[in-house]
C-alpha cells in the first residue's frame, strides 16, 4: 500500500514536471515574438565592440555603452542599442 502511494507521488509529479516545462516554452515563444524583445536580447548577447561579426545587423543604432549591436555599414559590433524603425539588415 505505501509503495503505491510513492508510485502514484512519483508519477504526478513528473506529471507537474512535464506540464510546467509546456508552459514555460510556451511562454517563451510569445516573449519570442514581440521585436523589441527580441532587439534586446540580441544586444545583450552582441559581441565585443570593435570586433567583426556575422548575422542580424542594424543599420542605425543609438549610442548606450552598456550594449552593444551590430551595425550594418561595417559588420562591426559598436556600443549602442539597435533602433528597429530604421531598418535591419544581414552581415555575412
Amino acid at each position: 500500500m505505501i509503495m503505491e502511494k510513492k508510485h502514484i507521488l512519483i508519477a504526478l509529479a513528473a506529471i507537474m514536471l512535464v506540464v510546467g516545462s509546456v508552459l514555460t516554452v510556451r511562454a517563451v515563444e510569445e516573449r519570442n515574438a514581440d521585436p523589441d524583445f527580441k532587439a534586446n536580447l540580441e544586444a545583450l548577447i552582441g559581441g565585443e565592440i570593435g570586433t567583426k561579426g556575422t548575422g542580424l545587423c542594424y543599420i542605425t543604432i543609438m549610442t548606450a555603452p552598456s550594449a552593444s549591436a551590430l551595425h550594418c555599414g561595417d559588420c562591426i559590433y559598436s556600443a549602442g542599442i539597435p533602433l528597429i524603425d530604421y531598418g535591419t539588415g544581414y552581415c555575412y
